[in-house]
């Protein structure tokens, strides 16, 4: 899942401004504007002092983000035989798909009844599918759930919501009519963004901070 990045330091553009305020600082003394100047040195101080701050803050926030799940020959081999909307897409499309799909394996954790570790095709699949539907969207998030659990439910039921577990009957992963499930995953997310209970999650942070 393609997040926005918190990296952005724009380091050049803070140079030449830092650069042109300290010649500025310069001809003003020359001018014998020395009340300005000192102001301007001051304003100087403290901007720099704010943006360490701000630097340091998003290189902590890089650094709690984990690396993203690769995307091998044999997954990129399985979404193309499984799936027309990666088959279909430009080169460029494929790429974004893949870190998507790397990115939504490393923060969504997948458990299947019955199997100790779930198989990779049900893994790529549900990942893949999430992908689908929010990839016209710039930034996207699924805030405070962590997990997909694949278990037979009670009562005939597609899915059951329970932050922080999504639960999916293997029927309904078989149908591959899933969508329903991430147009309310949205919807729950958006609204925890809003009461201020994903403040502390650096995708949602990146997603939510964004729409």
């Amino acid at each position: 899942m393609a997040v926005k990045s918190s990296s952005k330091f724009h380091f050049q553009f803070w140079v030449i401004f830092f650069f042109v305020s300290l010649v500025l600082v310069s001809v003003l003394l020359s001018f014998h504007q020395v009340v300005i100047a000192k102001i301007l040195g001051v304003l100087i101080v403290l901007s720099i002092s704010i943006l360490v701050r701000v630097w340091l803050k998003k290189v902590s926030r890089v650094k709690q983000r984990p690396d993203s799940i690769h995307i091998g020959i044999n997954e990129q081999f399985w979404l193309k035989e499984h799936s027309e909307f990666y088959r279909s897409a430009s080169v460029s499309d494929r790429k974004t798909i893949e870190t998507r799909v790397g990115l939504f394996l490393t923060k969504i954790s997948t458990e299947e009844e019955g199997k100790p570790v779930p198989s990779k095709e049900l893994c790529l699949s549900v990942a893949l599918s999430a992908v689908e539907f929010y990839f016209s969207k710039p930034f996207w998030d699924l805030g405070l759930f962590s997990s997909i659990s694949i278990e037979t439910l009670g009562g005939n039921s597609d899915y059951e919501i329970e932050v922080p577990t999504i639960k999916l009957s293997p029927i309904f992963i078989a149908s591959n009519e899933i969508t329903p499930i991430w147009e309310q995953i949205e919807r729950i997310s958006l609204s925890h963004w809003q009461e201020g209970k994903l403040s502390n999650d650096i995708y949602a942070e990146d997603f939510f901070g964004n729409n």
